[in-house]
């Protein structure tokens, strides 16, 4: 996986996690997987993911909010 120090997009965690790219933002709006989103002149720049913190969720199972409503 393409890593850059140790940080994956959203698509690619969502490919690593054999999941949707939605179920990984929900993970982030949960609360129960952290990201960052990088610097751009608009503000909403890109999201990136610490990949450890991806293998722990994927660990924990999701951290049992795959379904949120």
């Amino acid at each position: 996986m393409g890593q850059i120090g140790g940080y994956v997009t959203v698509k690619q965690a969502a490919a690593f996690a054999q999941t949707s790219t939605r179920t990984i933002k929900r993970w982030i709006a949960a609360g129960a997987l952290e990201a960052i989103r990088l610097p751009t002149p608009g503000g909403r720049g890109p999201l990136r993911i610490r990949h450890g913190d991806l293998l722990a969720v994927m660990a924990a199972g999701g951290a049992g909010i795959g379904k949120l409503s």
